[in-house]
Formats: C-alpha cells, structure tokens, sequence
C-alpha cells in the first residue's frame, strides 16, 4: 500500500510534506482526500467556462437582436419619409397642373 500510496501522492504533484500520515488509515484518508481532487477541481472547471461561455452566448444573442431591431427601426422610419415624400410630390405635382390650367 505504501507504494500506491507513493505513487499517487507522485503522479498527482501533492507530493511529500512536512506532516505525512503514517498509518495505512492515514495514508487511505489522503489518497481518498487526491482522487477527489483530482475528480472535482476539473469538474467545477469546465462548469465555470460553460457557464462563461453561455454568458457570451447570450450577450452576442441580445447584441444580435438588438441590431436587427435597430435596423427594422431604420427600415420602417425610411418608409414613413418616402411615402411623405411621395405624398409631397404628389401634391405638389397635382398643384402644378391645376395652375397651368389656370
């Protein structure tokens, strides 16, 4: 056992400190105490950058549909003036003919 022991503490760069446990009960808490690290620090990692880039996705989500209102914006307010414009020039055109009948 102190060999897996050795080992494990090797492989996972823990490493030897001042205070090692001594016993095989020692020994099995720490190797336990490792193979949880080693299982959840990546697990809570790669829930950290999902969760980041969902963020991102959202943001350029919201970017995205806010520029596509802002256009729709513009679009509906060239409309409006064309048609005025159309209207002017009709009137005006209409105006013009009735003073030349005149």
């Amino acid at each position: 056992f102190s060999a897996l022991y050795f080992g494990l503490t090797t492989l996972t760069t823990v490493g030897f400190g001042d205070i090692t446990p001594v016993t095989w009960q020692g020994k099995l808490v720490v190797s336990g105490s490792i193979l949880a690290g080693v299982a959840v620090v990546p697990a809570q990692g790669a829930a950290l950058v999902e969760a980041l880039l969902a963020r991102e996705e959202a943001k350029r989500a919201d970017e995205q549909q806010e520029q596509e209102e802002n256009n729709n914006n513009t679009n509906k307010k060239n409309a409006v003036l064309t048609n005025k414009d159309n209207n002017y020039t009709n009137c005006n055109n209409s105006d013009n003919e009735n003073t030349a009948v005149a």
